[in-house]
């Protein structure tokens, strides 16, 4: 009797087992499709690495409240910037980040960046 008791026990796990992992299966597709994390949220617009603020700068992929203030304290030290490529002379930037950041970069002008409006999946974006 113990035996078939056993049995049983094994029987229900393993579909027990095999339920939660459809359950995972049938999730996965909702997962890849999930939005990417904020902060890799589109942009739109520049910064101007000569006027901007430190909140300004922290809009910028990959650029936090250290760097950001490494860029304000980098200009304060040697003077505005006269190249976006510049900004690689200060800790934390480097070229990959560089890159990242190239497209929303200027140093003369109006700082412009925002978060762009990204119209919902399937339909035009509403005003």
């Amino acid at each position: 009797m113990t035996r078939i008791t056993d049995t049983t026990t094994i029987i229900r796990t393993a579909l027990a087992v095999c339920l939660a992992l459809a359950a995972l299966y049938a999730l996965a597709p909702a997962a890849a499709a999930a939005p990417p994390p904020s902060s890799a949220k589109a942009l739109d617009g520049v910064v101007n690495l000569n006027t901007a603020t430190e909140a300004q700068l922290i809009m910028l992929p990959r650029v936090g409240e250290k760097v950001a203030r490494r860029i304000i304290d980098f200009r304060d030290q040697h003077g505005p910037f006269q190249r976006p490529e510049d900004l690689m002379n200060v800790q934390g930037i480097g070229e990959k980040v560089f890159d990242r950041l190239k497209p929303h970069l200027a140093v003369e002008g109006e700082t412009t960046l925002r978060r762009a409006v990204v119209p919902a999946e399937g339909g035009a974006a509403k005003n």
